[in-house]
C-alpha cells in the first residue's frame, strides 16, 4: 500500500511528539530519584554524624512493675544514636546518660510525671546540642492498695492496674457497692483471725456490732471484682444488716410532739339537786303549828363519764437487710480461691402499742331532801382499748453468687 506525501507528513509529525512527551516523562523520573537519593545521603549522613531529633515515635516509656505494692519504674529508652542524654524530671535534673540509651527512674503509684530529654551528639562528633523532647502526659499506673481496716462512705467503682489486700486489712463496704475491674489482684491472709466471718474477712458488708441501729443508706451492697490475674484467697462476708427496732407508742407520740393521755376523760355531768316547797302555815283546830315542806322536784342522776380513748398502736420494725449479690470473675485463677459468707439481717422487733385512755368518772347525783326520792351517780365510761403492738419485720433474703472460680460458701 502507497502513502501519500500528506500521510508520510502526518505519520512523522506524531513520532516526533511522542518523542518529545517521552524525553519530559523521562526528565521528570530522573528528577524525583534525584531528590530521593539526596534525602537519603543526607539521612546516612546525619546518622554517620550521630545527628537525631527526638521525637514520641522515636522515644518510648514503660512503667515496670515493682514488687512492692505502690510503686513502678519507668523506663525510657531513646535511639543509639544519641551521644549522651540529659533527663530532667519534674524539672529536676537527674542525669546525663553516655554509653546507654535508656534511664530508669523509681517512682509511687498514680503520679503526674513531667519528662524532658535533652539530646547531644557524641564527642566524636562535636558533642553539640541535637534536640529536645518534653512529655507532660505522663502518669504512672494506679495501685488500689487496703492497708488497713476501713469503711466505705460512698460507692466504690475503680479501675486500678493492681488492687491488694494486705494482711490484716478489711474493707467495711457500709451498704455502698463495690465494683473493681483490675489487671492483678493479690490478697493477702488475715492472720489472728477468729471463727467469727466478720473477722476473718477481707471484705465485709456489714458489721452489726459497730453499727447497731444507725439507720442506713442502703440495705444491702452489690459487689463485682474482675480481674486478668489473681492470687491468694478472698473471703467475702455477705451480711444483711438487721432491721431497727419499731419504736413503743409512747416513744412516738413523744417525737411527734403530742399530749400523753394520762389524765381520765371527761366526766359525767353532776344531776340537778332536788326542789323541795316552803313552809306553809297551818290554820284550823287539827293543826299544831306551821306544816312541813313537801318534795316538788326530785334530784336527777349524774350521767355517765366519756369512754376513754384507744390507745396509739406500736411502729412495725423494718426489714432486715439481704446478703446483697456478689460476682467474682478471673481469667487466670490457678494461684486463687473464694470464700463466701452469707448472713442474712433479722428483722426489727415491733414496737409496743400504749394503754387506752381511763374512762371518765360519773357525774355526782343531785342533793336529795327527805321528803324527795334519792337519786345514783352515774356510770364511770369505759376505759380506752389498749393500743396493737406494730409487726415484726420480716428476715432478709440472700443474694446471688456469680463466679468462675473455685468456691466455698458458708454461713
Amino acid at each position: 500500500m502507497k502513502l501519500s506525501l500528506h500521510k508520510l507528513l502526518v505519520l512523522g509529525l506524531c513520532l516526533f511528539v511522542g518523542a518529545c512527551a517521552f524525553k519530559k516523562e523521562d526528565a521528570e523520573d530522573k528528577q524525583r530519584q534525584d531528590l530521593a537519593d539526596e534525602v537519603t545521603k543526607q539521612m546516612q549522613e546525619d546518622h554517620k554524624n550521630g545527628v537525631v531529633v527526638l521525637k514520641p515515635s522515636n522515644t518510648s516509656v514503660e512503667f515496670v512493675e515493682l514488687d512492692e505494692p505502690g510503686y513502678y519504674q519507668m523506663v525510657v529508652k531513646w535511639p543509639e544514636e544519641v551521644g549522651s542524654m540529659e533527663v530532667y524530671i519534674n524539672g529536676n535534673f537527674q542525669k546525663s546518660v553516655s554509653g546507654n540509651n535508656f534511664f530508669k527512674y523509681d517512682t509511687k503509684h498514680n503520679q503526674k510525671i513531667n519528662l524532658t530529654l535533652r539530646a547531644y551528639a557524641a564527642p566524636v562528633h562535636g558533642g553539640s546540642f541535637l534536640s529536645k523532647l518534653e512529655r507532660t502526659d505522663l502518669v504512672s499506673p494506679y495501685d488500689y492498695i487496703v492497708t488497713q481496716s476501713g469503711s466505705l462512705s460512698t460507692e466504690l467503682n475503680i479501675t486500678p492496674n493492681r488492687t491488694y489486700f494486705l494482711n490484716g486489712a478489711q474493707l467495711f463496704t457500709n451498704g455502698h457497692n463495690i465494683r473493681i475491674e483490675t489487671n492483678k489482684l493479690y490478697v493477702e491472709d488475715i492472720e489472728n483471725q477468729t471463727g467469727i466471718a466478720e473477722d476473718r474477712s477481707h471484705i465485709v458488708t456489714f458489721n452489726q456490732k459497730t453499727i447497731g441501729n444507725k439507720p442506713l443508706q442502703f440495705q444491702n451492697s452489690n459487689i463485682s471484682i474482675e480481674a486478668d490475674h489473681a492470687e491468694g484467697n478472698l473471703r467475702v462476708a455477705m451480711i444483711g444488716a438487721d432491721g431497727t427496732d419499731g419504736r413503743d407508742a409512747i416513744d412516738l407520740i413523744s417525737e411527734q410532739g403530742r399530749r400523753h393521755m394520762s389524765q381520765p376523760a371527761a366526766a359525767g355531768k353532776n344531776g340537778e339537786d332536788g326542789v323541795l316547797s316552803k313552809m306553809i302555815p297551818c290554820h284550823g283546830k287539827h293543826c299544831s303549828g306551821a306544816q312541813e315542806p313537801r318534795c316538788i322536784t326530785n334530784p336527777t342522776s349524774g350521767s355517765d363519764g366519756a369512754n376513754g380513748l384507744s390507745g396509739s398502736r406500736g411502729e412495725d420494725g423494718s426489714k432486715g437487710g439481704s446478703t446483697g449479690n456478689l460476682s467474682v470473675k478471673i481469667e487466670d485463677h490457678s494461684k486463687f480461691s473464694l470464700e463466701v459468707f452469707q448472713k442474712t439481717g433479722k428483722g426489727g422487733r415491733k414496737g409496743k402499742g400504749n394503754p387506752g385512755q381511763i374512762g371518765g368518772p360519773g357525774g355526782a347525783p343531785g342533793n336529795h331532801f327527805h321528803k324527795c326520792a334519792s337519786a345514783s351517780p352515774g356510770n364511770k365510761g369505759k376505759d380506752g382499748e389498749h393500743g396493737a403492738d406494730g409487726k415484726d419485720g420480716d428476715d432478709g433474703q440472700l443474694g446471688m453468687i456469680d463466679t468462675n472460680v473455685r468456691v466455698t460458701i458458708g454461713n
